[in-house]
C-alpha cells in the first residue's frame, strides 16, 4: 500500500485527475461492488446452512469429519481451483456443458460462482464457530414458548451469530475486492472488475495512474468495515 500511494503522488496529481474524472473506473468500482456484495450473500447463505445442519442435526462425533472436509479444498492450490473452473464452465466444450448440455459460460454468472465457490470455508468457518457456541437450551425454550423453526432462527439464533457474520463477510467481500485473476479467467472480454482494471494498467506502464486507481478498492473497504463495526 506504500508503494502505491508513493507511486500516486510521484510528480503530480494529474493521476488521481485521471483515475477519479473519468467515466470507467467508477462503472468498474459499481460492477466490482455488484459482484463483492451477491458473492457474499451467496457464501453468507449457503454457510447459515450448513451450519446450521452440523450444528443442530449431525451428531457431535460426526461434526468433525464435516468441518475437515470444509477446510480440505485450502489445501488445493488457488490457481489451480480457478484453471478447474475455466474447464468446467468453458461454454462450448467444458464438463457442465457436456454432462448437462448447458452452462453460463465465460461472464458475470462465471465470475460469482467461482468467486463465491473460493471464498465459501472463509465464511462457514467464523459462521460455524459462532453458532457451534449458541446454547441448545435457548433454542428448546423458544419451541417451549410456541415459536416455530423458522421464528426461532430468525429470533434467537441469528441475532446471537451476528458477530461471525459480519467477520465471514468482510473476508468475502474483501477478497472479492481484490481479486483479479478469477476475472481474468472466466470473466471473458466484457466483464472487467477493480483488480483487473489495476492489473492491465499496471502492465502497461502507466504506474503511477494504476497506483491512483488502487485508491477505489482502499476507499470501499474502508467503507465497508465502518459500517461493519456499526453493526
Amino acid at each position: 500500500i506504500i508503494y502505491f500511494l508513493i507511486n500516486a503522488f510521484l510528480f503530480s496529481l494529474d493521476n488521481f485527475n485521471n483515475a477519479f474524472m473519468k467515466e470507467l473506473p467508477y462503472k468498474v468500482a459499481f460492477r466490482t461492488i455488484k459482484i463483492a456484495a451477491l458473492v457474499t450473500i451467496i457464501d453468507v447463505v449457503i454457510s447459515f446452512i450448513v451450519s446450521f445442519f452440523i450444528t443442530f442435526v449431525v451428531k457431535e462425533k460426526y461434526q468433525k469429519y464435516l468441518i475437515a472436509s470444509i477446510v480440505l479444498p485450502l489445501w488445493a492450490s488457488y490457481i489451480v481451483k480457478q484453471y478447474a473452473w475455466r474447464q468446467i464452465l468453458d461454454g462450448t466444450s467444458g464438463y457442465l456443458k457436456t454432462l448437462t448440455g448447458q452452462s453460463p459460460g465465460y461472464g458475470y454468472v462465471a465470475i460469482v460462482i467461482v468467486m463465491a465457490y473460493l471464498w465459501l470455508p472463509f465464511v462457514l468457518i467464523p459462521i460455524y464457530s459462532g453458532m457451534s457456541k449458541v446454547p441448545k437450551n435457548l433454542l428448546e425454550a423458544s419451541g417451549d414458548l410456541g415459536a416455530k423453526n423458522f421464528r426461532t432462527t430468525l429470533k434467537i439464533i441469528t441475532p446471537l451469530i451476528k458477530p461471525s457474520i459480519v467477520a465471514g463477510s468482510i473476508f468475502s467481500f474483501g477478497l472479492t475486492l481484490g481479486d483479479y485473476f478469477a476475472s481474468t479467467l472466466v470473466g471473458g472480454s466484457k466483464v472487467q472488475v477493480l483488480g483487473q482494471l489495476i492489473q492491465t494498467t499496471f502492465a502497461s506502464g502507466q504506474e503511477t495512474y494504476a497506483a491512483a486507481l488502487t485508491f477505489f478498492p482502499i476507499i470501499i473497504m474502508f467503507a465497508y468495515l465502518a459500517i461493519a463495526k456499526r453493526s
